[in-house]
Parts: C-alpha cells; sequence; structure tokens
C-alpha cells in the first residue's frame, strides 16, 4: 500500500483531495512541525506545497529523510544550489495552465508565477513530464 504524507495542509482541503484522487492510498496529513516531525509509518512517499519562504531549509530535510517526494515549487527552484543533492534523481511534471493558489483562504485573482511538481526518487517516463 502506498502511504502519502502530505507536512504541509495548511487550511487546505489537500487531504481529502489527494485520497479521492487515489483511493488506493493512504494520505495523512499532519500539522506538526516538519523539522522535528518523522514522517508516518510505513510513508512511501511526501507530496505537498511547501512554505516557499523556506524552500532552502525544507529542501534540505527532505535530502535527510531520503524519501521520494513531489514538491509544487516555483519554476526557479530546481535550479538552484540547494537542489544539487537530488541531480540524476530529479524529474519535473509541468501542469498544463498556471496553477492559483488562495492566501489566508481567498482565492489569488492571478498567481503572478508559474509553478510546477518536482519530484525525487520517482521513476517517471521522461525527466520532463506534462500534465
Amino acid at each position: 500500500m502506498v502511504v502519502i504524507w502530505e507536512p504541509f495542509p495548511g487550511e487546505s482541503d489537500s487531504v481529502a483531495r489527494m485520497q479521492k484522487a487515489y483511493p488506493k492510498c493512504t494520505v495523512i496529513g499532519t500539522t506538526t512541525d516538519f523539522f522535528e516531525t518523522e514522517p508516518p509509518s510505513d510513508t512511501t512517499l511526501i507530496i505537498t506545497n511547501p512554505p516557499y519562504t523556506i524552500k532552502p531549509k525544507i529542501f534540505a530535510r527532505l535530502q535527510e529523510l531520503d524519501l521520494p517526494f513531489a514538491m509544487l515549487v516555483p519554476i526557479p527552484t530546481f535550479t538552484k544550489r540547494y537542489m544539487r543533492f537530488a541531480q540524476g534523481k530529479m524529474q519535473v511534471v509541468i501542469p498544463k495552465k498556471r496553477i492559483q493558489f488562495e492566501v489566508g483562504g481567498e482565492p489569488l485573482k492571478r498567481c503572478p508565477f508559474d509553478t510546477l511538481w518536482l519530484t525525487y526518487g520517482f521513476s517517471l517516463e521522461n525527466d520532463m513530464n506534462f500534465l
């Protein structure tokens, strides 16, 4: 069984949406401190939209955990120095349109940047994939 950990659900319904999209998986959302919390037992992969303001710290922790992950991040993220640990194991999934976000429960009128799913430890058919 695939166990997905969502460590940054915030106020969104991301856990419920993932559970609906992947009914054969178990999706566990936690609101505890990501940097001090061990992944739930049997975690297979981590999927989340991490806080962008602390990306280097988040990716350092992901490197320590060494679990497959998919992070929704601004496109330039995969060129950053702190991503070097993922070289050769990193693949991207590019959404077909710009993802719109909410801030404080209110939808933004238009997100000012493009994002992609940065994956690590997956075995996707191509290094660059499109939704």
